[in-house]
């Protein structure tokens, strides 16, 4: 529940949404490209699982590993969530921003040294605009896009492209 935010409490108040857009990272990519494990994948498709806390403590010893697993669960809840929505007439879409010209953004390029690796493989070469994010999400929740649910966005500038040719060789 706690992945859907404002748009989840929102149906529990009993407000009609026709969409809804998840806030996710390209890190829900870069986790399972780096450290491929189906245990975990299965483990953060299901929070609500019995003990699901007290075994992300155990499982995760590493916060940055912990965010990328967590974004992955932020994916996969907005793909069950599309399906229990659809037959009400609601959407449910996540969407990943890799590297965005923000606060957040210069504070993570300032203090973690694989960033400026994930920018050097970005096709694109920059930082993405929250314009350009915001536009993406402007999109996902008009009109022009009704038949779209269930589905993961990834607005990186081609980074987890970029990481995977790297890793290709």
């Amino acid at each position: 529940m706690a992945a859907f935010g404002g748009a989840f409490a929102a149906v529990l108040l009993g407000v009609v949404l026709a969409a809804a857009v998840c806030f996710a990272s390209s890190s829900a990519y870069q986790v399972p490209l780096f450290m491929p494990d189906p245990d975990v994948d299965a483990f953060v498709a299901d929070p609500s699982a019995e003990g699901f806390l007290d075994q992300v403590e155990e499982r995760f010893d590493d916060s940055g590993l912990a965010y990328g697993w967590a974004k992955r669960g932020v994916v996969l809840a907005a793909e069950r969530a599309a399906v229990a929505w659809g037959p009400k007439g609601g959407r449910v879409v996540s969407i990943s921003p890799g590297l965005i010209e923000t606060d957040m953004g210069r504070q993570e390029m300032a203090n973690q040294p694989a960033m400026q690796g994930i920018l050097d493989a970005t096709p694109l070469a920059r930082f993405g605009d929250p314009d350009e994010l915001a536009a993406v999400v402007e999109f996902l929740v008009s009109d022009q896009a009704s038949f779209v649910s269930g589905v993961d966005f990834l607005v990186d500038g081609g980074s987890v492209a970029g990481l995977k040719a790297l890793m290709a060789g």
